[in-house]
Order: C-alpha cells, then sequence, then structure tokens
C-alpha cells in the first residue's frame, strides 16, 4: 500500500545579473500564483539599484504590461512568446 503526501510548494522569482550571475531581487510565491504579475515588482526593485539595459524573461512572464513597463524604464524586454499566438 502506497502513502500519498501533499507538500506545499512554493515558486521563487528572480532576478539575476547575466554576466555576475548575481542575485539583485527575489519574490517567493505559492505555486498556484502566476508569473507575470511578478515580473513588475522584480524589475522595479533591480531598476532602483542598478542601470539595467535588456530584461530577458521566459514566456510565463509576457504580457503587454509587462512589455510596457520594461520600456517605460528603459528596458529592452525580450519576453519569450508563447507557441499559441495567432500570428
Amino acid at each position: 500500500k502506497h502513502q500519498r503526501v501533499q507538500h506545499d510548494w512554493l515558486k521563487v522569482h528572480a532576478m539575476t545579473g547575466v554576466k555576475t550571475n548575481a542575485v539583485v531581487a527575489v519574490e517567493v510565491t505559492g505555486a498556484n500564483t502566476g508569473d507575470a504579475p511578478r515580473f513588475r515588482p522584480l524589475l522595479e526593485s533591480t531598476t532602483e539599484n542598478f542601470n539595467v539595459r535588456c530584461v530577458l524573461g521566459d514566456k510565463g512572464y509576457l504580457s503587454y504590461d509587462n512589455y510596457e513597463f520594461a520600456e517605460s524604464k528603459g528596458v529592452e524586454p525580450v519576453i519569450m512568446f508563447k507557441g499559441n499566438l495567432n500570428r
């Protein structure tokens, strides 16, 4: 007989320097929290302390708001597109 164990998982969202690999901003959320809303506070915190020219993100961070926010900070957003977008 197998015993099932339930775990409460967490997600860690982090901004790191591309050349230094230094972690410059972190947010920990529940496993069921969306990724896209975490982009803005991470980038906000990072731009307060560092000169950011470009920000890279996977498709979980894709949203018009995130693109517009990055551009409003003078940061070029490079976020992977989702495969289900109409072309």
